[in-house]
């Protein structure tokens, strides 16, 4: 029983911090009469050279230029692994914001998850064995 209590909330802990971060920003920014699409938004669809807005979702490049502050020797091989990624999910057959969602937000975290638990339980089998030694 103790082990399901653990997972339980080894699994809903990060989606509650998620949950709080995003709505502690929501209370900061106040009302906007901000849209992406149609869609209501915190934060403006316009190019803004000290914050990221959705141009930098749009417009990659645009945000690498003005917001990323990592070493430039670091984005080549950051670039090939997300250009490599987003190639991947628009290649399919099925819409590239279903395979966002089924691949990204579902699958990788469920399988770190799922590697979490093991090696948690691993740790536990092993100190085990080394008191019954």
């Amino acid at each position: 029983m103790r082990n399901i209590k653990r997972n339980l909330f080894i699994f809903f802990a990060p989606i509650l911090l998620m949950i709080m971060v995003n709505e502690s920003v929501r209370l900061i920014q106040g009302k906007s009469n901000h849209y992406y699409g149609k869609q209501p938004s915190i934060n403006s669809a316009n190019q803004i050279k000290d914050k990221c807005t959705w141009e930098c979702h749009d417009n990659t490049s645009y945000c690498k230029h003005n917001h990323v502050k990592l070493i430039k020797g670091v984005l080549s091989y950051s670039d090939m692994v997300y250009y490599k990624t987003i190639q991947l999910l628009q290649s399919s057959n099925r819409s590239y914001a279903m395979d966002n969602l089924i691949y990204l937000v579902f699958g990788m975290p469920l399988f770190i998850y799922f590697l979490l638990i093991k090696c948690i339980d691993n740790y536990y089998q092993i100190k085990k064995m080394k008191r019954l030694k």
